[in-house]
């Protein structure tokens, strides 16, 4: 993933839970194994996120994110969220992974 307006800001460590939206569903996560950002003067700046290989996965399932009620009241919503360990679960398990 690469883009010119950021996808995260340089603020996801290895090993971050990247959980993919399109159209209002949740389709799909990745692990975070590197974030990169490109400040050379030279060239307009870039921003990456390189996920595991092994660790992407598109749900069988996608789950509507309006349907979501995650037990600590997080908005998963909005690009950022953090997700604890036990909404992660409760996710999981609407997903049907």
């Amino acid at each position: 993933m690469r883009s010119n307006a950021g996808l995260g800001y340089g603020n996801n460590p290895t090993g971050s839970l990247w959980i993919f939206r399109f159209q209002g569903y949740l389709i799909g996560e990745g692990v975070v194994a590197e974030d990169i950002i490109d400040n050379d003067d030279s060239s307009p700046e870039q921003y990456a996120i390189h996920f595991q290989p092994d660790s992407i996965k598109i749900y069988q399932n996608p789950v509507s994110v309006k349907d979501i009620k995650i037990p600590s009241g997080v908005d998963i919503i909005y690009r950022g969220s953090l997700l604890n360990e036990k909404d992660y679960e409760y996710l999981k398990k609407e997903i049907g992974e």
